[in-house]
Protein backbone atom coordinates (compact mmCIF):
# COMPACT_ATOMS: atom_id res chain seq x y z
CA UNK A 1 0.00 0.00 0.00
CA UNK A 2 1.36 3.39 -0.97
CA UNK A 3 1.92 5.65 2.07
CA UNK A 4 -0.05 8.46 0.42
CA UNK A 5 -3.14 6.22 0.44
CA UNK A 6 -3.01 5.70 4.21
CA UNK A 7 -5.13 8.01 6.36
CA UNK A 8 -3.29 8.41 9.66
CA UNK A 9 -6.09 8.87 12.19
CA UNK A 10 -4.25 7.30 15.10
CA UNK A 11 -5.33 4.36 17.29
CA UNK A 12 -8.39 4.89 19.50
CA UNK A 13 -7.17 2.42 22.14
CA UNK A 14 -4.21 4.67 22.84
CA UNK A 15 -6.34 7.69 23.79
CA UNK A 16 -6.60 6.45 27.36
CA UNK A 17 -2.85 6.73 27.93
CA UNK A 18 -2.78 10.41 27.03
CA UNK A 19 -5.09 11.30 29.91
CA UNK A 20 -3.16 11.12 33.18
CA UNK A 21 -6.27 11.37 35.34
CA UNK A 22 -7.91 8.41 33.59
CA UNK A 23 -4.75 6.32 33.94
CA UNK A 24 -4.46 7.17 37.64
CA UNK A 25 -8.13 6.41 38.25
CA UNK A 26 -7.89 3.05 36.50
CA UNK A 27 -4.75 2.11 38.43
CA UNK A 28 -6.40 3.03 41.72
CA UNK A 29 -9.44 0.95 40.81
CA UNK A 30 -7.37 -2.14 40.02
CA UNK A 31 -5.39 -1.82 43.23
CA UNK A 32 -8.49 -1.21 45.33
CA UNK A 33 -10.10 -4.34 43.89
CA UNK A 34 -7.03 -6.42 44.78
CA UNK A 35 -5.78 -5.55 48.30
CA UNK A 36 -2.71 -7.77 47.92
CA UNK A 37 -1.32 -5.09 45.60
CA UNK A 38 -1.18 -2.47 48.35
CA UNK A 39 2.36 -1.16 48.68
CA UNK A 40 3.72 -3.77 46.27
CA UNK A 41 4.94 -3.71 42.67
CA UNK A 42 2.86 -5.49 40.06
CA UNK A 43 4.66 -7.75 37.58
CA UNK A 44 2.15 -8.70 34.91
CA UNK A 45 2.48 -11.65 32.55
CA UNK A 46 0.15 -11.03 29.61
CA UNK A 47 1.04 -13.20 26.62
CA UNK A 48 -0.84 -13.52 23.37
CA UNK A 49 -2.01 -16.87 22.01
CA UNK A 50 -0.39 -19.20 19.50
CA UNK A 51 -1.99 -20.77 16.45
CA UNK A 52 -5.19 -19.89 14.65
CA UNK A 53 -8.85 -20.90 14.78
CA UNK A 54 -9.59 -24.17 16.54
CA UNK A 55 -5.84 -24.72 16.93
CA UNK A 56 -5.38 -21.66 19.15
CA UNK A 57 -3.42 -22.43 22.29
CA UNK A 58 -1.84 -20.66 25.22
CA UNK A 59 1.80 -19.58 25.24
CA UNK A 60 4.08 -22.12 26.88
CA UNK A 61 7.45 -22.11 28.59
CA UNK A 62 7.11 -19.80 31.59
CA UNK A 63 7.46 -21.55 34.95
CA UNK A 64 5.35 -19.26 37.12
CA UNK A 65 6.19 -21.04 40.37
CA UNK A 66 9.92 -20.76 39.66
CA UNK A 67 9.57 -17.10 38.75
CA UNK A 68 7.51 -16.36 41.86
CA UNK A 69 10.14 -18.01 44.04
CA UNK A 70 12.85 -15.83 42.51
CA UNK A 71 11.03 -12.55 43.04
CA UNK A 72 11.15 -10.50 46.24
CA UNK A 73 8.06 -10.39 48.50
CA UNK A 74 7.31 -6.78 47.57
CA UNK A 75 6.38 -7.93 44.05
CA UNK A 76 3.09 -9.49 43.00
CA UNK A 77 3.24 -11.85 40.03
CA UNK A 78 -0.04 -11.68 38.09
CA UNK A 79 -1.46 -13.33 35.01
CA UNK A 80 -3.77 -11.83 32.39
CA UNK A 81 -4.62 -14.57 29.90
CA UNK A 82 -5.72 -13.65 26.39
CA UNK A 83 -9.51 -13.14 26.22
CA UNK A 84 -9.77 -15.07 22.94
CA UNK A 85 -8.64 -18.30 24.61
CA UNK A 86 -10.78 -20.75 26.52
CA UNK A 87 -10.50 -19.90 30.22
CA UNK A 88 -9.08 -23.35 30.96
CA UNK A 89 -6.36 -23.13 28.30
CA UNK A 90 -3.87 -21.13 30.36
CA UNK A 91 -2.20 -22.64 33.44
CA UNK A 92 -2.66 -20.42 36.49
CA UNK A 93 -0.59 -22.28 39.10
CA UNK A 94 2.23 -20.26 40.65
CA UNK A 95 0.75 -16.80 40.16
CA UNK A 96 -0.14 -14.59 43.13
CA UNK A 97 -3.02 -13.06 41.24
CA UNK A 98 -5.02 -14.13 38.20
CA UNK A 99 -7.01 -11.40 36.51
CA UNK A 100 -10.26 -12.10 34.73
CA UNK A 101 -9.31 -12.48 31.04
CA UNK A 102 -12.27 -10.28 30.13
CA UNK A 103 -11.02 -7.37 32.23
CA UNK A 104 -9.89 -4.33 30.21
CA UNK A 105 -6.15 -4.80 29.70
CA UNK A 106 -5.41 -1.08 29.51
CA UNK A 107 -6.77 -0.62 33.03
CA UNK A 108 -4.52 -3.39 34.32
CA UNK A 109 -1.53 -1.89 32.49
CA UNK A 110 -2.20 1.40 34.29
CA UNK A 111 -1.53 -0.39 37.59
CA UNK A 112 1.39 -2.47 36.29
CA UNK A 113 5.01 -1.71 37.11
CA UNK A 114 6.69 -4.31 34.88
CA UNK A 115 5.11 -5.99 31.87
CA UNK A 116 6.16 -9.44 30.69
CA UNK A 117 4.66 -10.33 27.34
CA UNK A 118 5.71 -11.70 23.96
CA UNK A 119 4.17 -10.73 20.62
CA UNK A 120 1.12 -8.92 21.98
CA UNK A 121 0.11 -5.62 20.41
CA UNK A 122 -0.17 -4.31 23.97
CA UNK A 123 3.57 -3.60 23.64
CA UNK A 124 2.79 -0.53 21.55
CA UNK A 125 0.32 0.87 24.07
CA UNK A 126 2.64 -0.03 26.95
CA UNK A 127 5.38 2.07 25.37
CA UNK A 128 3.33 5.17 26.15
CA UNK A 129 3.72 4.47 29.88
CA UNK A 130 7.53 4.29 29.53
CA UNK A 131 7.80 1.47 32.07
CA UNK A 132 10.00 -1.67 32.00
CA UNK A 133 9.17 -4.31 29.39
CA UNK A 134 10.37 -7.91 29.22
CA UNK A 135 9.72 -10.01 26.14
CA UNK A 136 9.56 -13.72 26.97
CA UNK A 137 10.04 -15.26 23.53
CA UNK A 138 11.51 -18.77 23.71
CA UNK A 139 9.87 -19.50 20.35
CA UNK A 140 11.13 -16.36 18.60
CA UNK A 141 12.71 -18.14 15.61
CA UNK A 142 9.58 -20.22 15.08
CA UNK A 143 7.30 -17.19 15.37
CA UNK A 144 9.45 -15.18 12.98
CA UNK A 145 9.00 -17.92 10.38
CA UNK A 146 5.23 -18.12 10.92
CA UNK A 147 3.11 -16.06 11.29
CA UNK A 148 5.96 -13.53 11.13
CA UNK A 149 6.70 -10.19 12.77
CA UNK A 150 6.49 -6.60 11.61
CA UNK A 151 9.61 -5.61 13.59
CA UNK A 152 12.95 -7.26 14.19
CA UNK A 153 12.78 -8.13 17.88
CA UNK A 154 16.55 -8.17 18.19
CA UNK A 155 17.20 -4.71 16.75
CA UNK A 156 13.96 -2.68 16.65
CA UNK A 157 11.74 -3.74 19.53
CA UNK A 158 11.73 -2.19 22.97
CA UNK A 159 12.36 -4.24 26.09
CA UNK A 160 14.65 -6.99 27.30
CA UNK A 161 14.56 -10.32 25.45
CA UNK A 162 14.33 -13.48 27.57
CA UNK A 163 14.06 -17.10 26.52
CA UNK A 164 13.98 -18.81 29.93
CA UNK A 165 12.16 -18.24 33.20
CA UNK A 166 15.47 -17.50 34.92
CA UNK A 167 16.24 -14.80 32.36
CA UNK A 168 12.84 -13.24 33.03
CA UNK A 169 13.54 -13.27 36.77
CA UNK A 170 16.95 -11.68 36.28
CA UNK A 171 15.52 -8.94 34.07
CA UNK A 172 12.79 -8.16 36.60
CA UNK A 173 15.11 -8.08 39.59
CA UNK A 174 17.95 -6.19 37.91
CA UNK A 175 15.62 -3.58 36.46
CA UNK A 176 17.68 -3.23 33.31
CA UNK A 177 17.43 0.19 31.66
CA UNK A 178 15.78 0.41 28.24
CA UNK A 179 18.47 0.16 25.59
CA UNK A 180 16.49 1.84 22.83
CA UNK A 181 15.05 5.32 22.49
CA UNK A 182 11.45 5.05 23.70
CA UNK A 183 10.49 8.45 22.31
CA UNK A 184 11.84 7.50 18.90
CA UNK A 185 9.90 4.22 19.02
CA UNK A 186 6.71 6.08 19.90
CA UNK A 187 7.36 8.58 17.15
CA UNK A 188 7.76 5.83 14.55
CA UNK A 189 4.81 3.68 15.56
CA UNK A 190 2.43 6.05 17.33
CA UNK A 191 3.13 9.32 15.59
CA UNK A 192 -0.54 9.91 14.79
CA UNK A 193 -1.66 9.22 18.37
CA UNK A 194 -2.25 12.20 20.63
CA UNK A 195 -5.26 11.35 22.77
CA UNK A 196 -7.81 12.40 20.16
CA UNK A 197 -7.78 9.42 17.78
CA UNK A 198 -11.33 8.35 18.67
CA UNK A 199 -12.64 11.80 17.87
CA UNK A 200 -10.95 11.76 14.48
CA UNK A 201 -12.38 8.33 13.67
CA UNK A 202 -15.90 9.48 14.53
CA UNK A 203 -15.60 12.68 12.52
CA UNK A 204 -14.17 10.90 9.51
CA UNK A 205 -16.38 7.85 9.32
CA UNK A 206 -19.62 9.55 10.37
CA UNK A 207 -18.99 12.34 7.87
CA UNK A 208 -18.69 15.10 10.48
CA UNK A 209 -15.85 17.23 9.27
CA UNK A 210 -14.52 14.47 7.04
CA UNK A 211 -10.85 14.86 6.39
CA UNK A 212 -10.26 16.82 9.58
Amino acid sequence: TAPERVLALGAPRTDFFFHAAAVAEAAAGIRAAHPQLAGRRLVLYAPTFRGRGAAKRAAAGLDAARLRAALPPDMVLALKAHPNLDRTATATAGFDLVFDPALELNHILAATDILVTDYSTSIVEWALLRRPLILFVPDLAEFEAYPGLYLDYRTEMLGTLATTTDEVAAAVIEGRPEERDVDAFIGRHLGACDGASSERFVRHFLGEGAGA
